[in-house]
């Protein structure tokens, strides 16, 4: 309106007001310029990033913030109803382990494995899928005792038994797998494949399976194939020592029990050994259990469990009807064991172990 006023007074004004007007365009001008230079700017950076964000990421990010908010939703409302306090710090009893399993005790287990080896070998998949079925019924019937005897020995705080029931559930889990891979007679179905980016190689998604995607989100756990290998070979392992079947020696770990059941499902349903465990003496405790758990493929003499420090350990591992050994421990310990307790050479000697069994 003041323009139009000045406009109106004076062709003097008018000119200085369309001067204004221009000076006012061109500044609106550059603006509107460097504007629009920015949301370029922008769009470019924004198609960049989306051209590297796969749907795969996107949806992935989506179900880590929906279980952030979900946890965080769950926190509120226990504390709402009042949730249960954290459980009191236990401190743990010294353990004494067990006796040792005698020479003669030793003699007997494995000669009752070597007697069953073959029968061990040939039972069919289905057979042996339905043994470890029972196997794992046990070992849930024994995870309470599992857990408080851990506890007991290892001592616990505020999770309470709530810590070694999930590394139980663990060996549970392990166990699980083995029964459907067996009862599949080795081919169980197979998850997603995809080639790999820049490779001739094929990737097979194993895991995580089922509802355990919603726990393990933005994990993936692949096989790949051999690079030119189209598709997945399956089916069952090859035999240790064809029909002869094979006696297998498992030290056992002693810092979890997860890696105890890995092995003996490992060694005798994958590898079609008869197996016989050295429970490590510092989780011995466990022995028990471990008997209760598997005690379906104990009575029929394919697994023996025995006890001991490390005498009993070198009496099995150098006993002539134990075909290989399993072991889960340091290098001094297998270092011991191929060396048999002499010095161990230097990288550059080409002398040869005195101990030829396959570790």
């Amino acid at each position: 309106a003041d323009g139009g006023r000045v406009l109106r007074r004076s062709p003097r004004g008018r000119a200085a007001s369309a001067s204004q007007r221009r000076g006012v365009s061109t500044a609106n001008n550059g603006g509107l310029n460097r504007q629009r230079g920015e949301v370029e700017e922008e769009e470019r950076a924004l198609r960049l990033f989306m051209e590297g964000f796969s749907m795969l990421d996107f949806w992935t990010a989506v179900g880590i913030h929906t279980f952030r908010a979900t946890a965080a939703a769950t926190k509120v409302l226990r504390n709402m109803a009042g949730a249960a306090k954290p459980s009191a710090f236990q401190p743990a009893t010294p353990h004494v382990p067990r006796a040792a399993t005698s020479a003669k005790a030793l003699e007997s287990s494995i000669y009752v494995l070597d007697q069953q080896k073959r029968e061990w070998a040939g039972i069919p998949s289905a057979e042996k899928a339905a043994l470890l079925e029972r196997c794992l019924e046990n070992m849930v019937s024994v995870t309470d005792g599992v857990a408080r005897e851990t506890v007991k020995a290892k001592g616990g705080y505020e999770s309470g038994l709530g810590e070694e029931i999930t590394a139980w559930s663990s060996c549970c889990w392990i166990v699980r797998e083995a029964i459907k891979a067996v009862a599949a007679d080795f081919k169980p179905a197979l998850g997603k494949t995809r080639k790999i980016k820049g490779t001739n190689q094929v990737a097979c998604e194993v895991f995580p399976r089922g509802l355990l995607g919603l726990v393990f989100l933005g994990m993936r756990g692949e096989v790949w194939l051999q690079p030119g290998e189209e598709k997945a070979r399956q089916g069952r392992p090859k035999e240790v020592a064809g029909e002869e079947g094979a006696l297998w020696l498992i030290l056992g770990a002693g810092n979890q029990v997860p890696a105890v059941i890995g092995d003996i499902v490992h060694c005798m349903f994958m590898c079609n050994a008869a197996v016989v465990v050295k429970m490590n003496p510092v989780n011995d405790y466990l022995g028990t259990y471990l008997e209760s758990s598997f005690q379906p493929l104990i009575s029929k003499g394919y697994l023996q469990i025995v006890y001991g420090a490390a005498e009993v350990g070198k009496t099995l591992v150098e006993h002539p009807q134990v075909d290989a050994i399993h072991m889960t421990g340091s290098d001094r310990t297998f270092d011991a064991i191929t060396w048999q307790g002499r010095p161990k050479p230097s990288k550059e000697s080409k002398e040869a172990p005195p101990f030829t069994k396959p570790i």
